[in-house]
């Protein structure tokens, strides 16, 4: 079955590296900045407050952001499998929201530069999902995860323990 995230596109191995590359690229640029207006609402007006305009963006960009992408493609839309798929797509977006609900509080409490990057401990958690459950990565790899896991809670416990003798 064609799923959405590959429509009937034909692409070189190469080329399917370098646009998954420059597609996780922006994610990192994109993902790392998405709280940073909030740095330009007032006190007052920060925190929670910002959360109901944070998901209207986010309702809005979506299609927008699939409109761009299936016209890119000719308009070739696959089956999307609603029904399949319907309550994932719900779980999903209602733990990535309570995810910003929780980093919305985080970042007042603990200040910008110190809380996202700790929340950036998400990215440990998402590798555990596709280690044990998926099975993306087996052998040396995952060694290397875990190094590199390690060094991230380092960092994130570092962070922490700044903050906490300012």
């Amino acid at each position: 079955a064609e799923s959405l995230d590959a429509p009937a596109i034909r692409m070189s191995a190469e080329s399917k590296w370098l646009t998954g590359i420059a597609l996780a690229a922006t994610v990192g640029l994109a993902g790392g900045s998405t709280l940073a207006p909030l740095n330009y609402v007032p006190k007052e007006e920060s925190g929670l407050a910002f959360l109901p305009a944070f998901g209207v963006g986010a309702m809005i960009a979506s299609p927008l952001v699939c409109l761009i992408w299936f016209g890119y493609h000719g308009f070739v839309i696959p089956p999307l499998f609603l029904r399949e798929t319907l309550w994932a797509g719900i779980l999903s977006g209602t733990l990535w929201n309570l995810s910003n609900f929780c980093a919305l509080i985080s970042i007042p409490a603990l200040s910008y530069s110190i809380a996202y990057p700790m929340l950036q401990c998400a990215l440990f958690v998402a590798g555990l999902w596709g280690i044990f459950v998926f099975k993306e990565i087996t052998g040396y790899a995952v060694l290397v995860f875990f190094v590199a896991g390690f060094i991230l809670i380092c960092g994130a416990v570092c962070l922490a323990l700044s903050e906490a003798s300012l």
